[in-house]
């Protein structure tokens, strides 16, 4: 089977937040050339710099549009790491490996949540992605990287040289959750000796969708090599992948449980509402519906909140992919809804919640998604929930 997961970065997440920061004046001008070209390819950039030559004072009276809109670090250089890294964005260092690593050294947790995060030399000779490779896009990010640079990937991670399956990549790139993280290193050890990896699909229960990704994915690859083999699901003997909405019971040594993201959450709120008032009501919605975030394929809106600070936080935090719709688009869902005139008077629809969230699993299925859970509010927010159709 051959696997080609870094021939390009076409899976990478545009609405990913990148922070570049540099160290020296050499540094700082090849971060200003970076995050030049990856706005031109629609990425959000944030320019940081550590150069004491380069202190709020220089930059203030700097007459460079570019310097003007870089922001002096002047805390400790791990406390602000932190804090990017609790917003999940993605960090580019431009220097040496070692200040990355001391950097980042005390908020590496879980590598199913950390941030991407990838060094370049300050000549932009090499692109080195040190953390979050799979899961988290800095693979995909350094290939970008260097792709825009003219300059080598430096790829690290095992799978991706030996051009092996990754079943962390499989897990993203299909919108499966990783229930057992502790699985990858056992997949991926047997996939490295040669051994043949066996998944089991219940392919009757899961999403529409998420057949479709699946089947894609395995079309995709070579199965002259016969990397993969396909059982049948429960599966007799156990597997080392097992793919299934339901949850998993006495896991085999060697399993893997993929469960599939087949929630979507409908979000409606006043404008500028808090990302902690977002956060609040996302979570107590969750909690009621005994639903873990991970589980949440998307986030849905009217398209007047495309750019509302709190949702995009949200979203951008627990790597949700948010979506918004028109108002004509939202009326034309067939169902019964939570209508309000007061929500009708304000932004041309009687209820938004609902609306987007059905509407959500009804485009990524082409067939109706089921409200399973309808208007709740909160402080200045409301949630609905929708499944997608098996």
């Amino acid at each position: 089977m051959t696997f080609c997961a870094l021939s390009s970065a076409k899976g990478m997440d545009i609405n990913m937040k990148i922070c570049i920061v540099s160290f020296t004046k050499k540094g700082y001008e090849l971060s200003c050339d970076i995050a030049h070209k990856l706005e031109k390819s629609a990425y959000e950039v944030e320019v940081f710099t550590k150069c004491s030559r380069l202190s709020d004072e220089n930059i203030k009276n700097s007459t460079d549009e570019n310097f003007r809109n870089t922001t002096y670090i002047s805390q400790n250089i791990s406390d602000w790491t932190a804090a990017q890294m609790s917003e999940k964005k993605a960090l580019i260092f431009i220097g040496a490996c070692g200040i990355a690593v001391r950097a980042i050294a005390s908020s590496v947790n879980n590598k199913l949540k950390d941030s991407p995060v990838v060094v370049i030399d300050e000549l932009g000779q090499f692109v080195i992605p040190i953390l979050s490779g799979h899961v988290g896009g800095a693979n995909e990010l350094a290939v970008l990287l260097a792709a825009l640079m003219n300059a080598t990937p430096v790829i690290t991670t095992a799978t991706d040289i030996n051009n092996k399956f990754a079943v962390d990549v499989f897990a993203k790139k299909c919108r499966l959750a990783i229930v057992n993280k502790d699985g990858i290193a056992k997949v991926s050890s047997k996939v490295l000796s040669g051994e043949v990896v066996t998944m089991s699909v219940d392919w009757e229960h899961i999403p529409a969708k998420h057949r479709q990704l699946i089947k894609a994915f395995l079309d995709e690859a070579d199965m002259s090599a016969d990397a993969i083999k396909t059982v049948g699901f429960p599966p007799a003997y156990g597997a080392d992948i097992v793919v299934s909405c339901e949850k998993a019971k006495d896991p085999k040594n060697g399993s893997i449980y993929l469960k599939p993201t087949q929630f979507v959450l409908g979000i409606g709120c006043r404008r500028d509402t808090a990302f902690e008032n977002i956060d609040r009501a996302i979570r107590q919605s969750l909690l009621k519906l005994q639903i873990d975030i991970s589980a949440i394929d998307m986030i849905a809106s009217i398209d007047v909140k495309k750019d509302e600070p709190g949702i995009k936080e949200f979203c951008e935090r627990n790597r949700i992919e948010f979506v918004t719709y028109t108002v004509d688009e939202l009326m034309a869902v067939q169902g019964e809804f939570s209508a309000s005139q007061f929500v009708r008077e304000h932004v041309g629809v009687d209820n938004v919640c609902e609306r987007a969230a059905v509407l959500a699993c009804s485009r990524e299925c082409n067939k109706a998604g089921e409200l399973i859970y309808k208007k709740h509010k909160y402080d200045r927010v409301t949630v609905a929930a929708a499944k997608y159709p098996d």
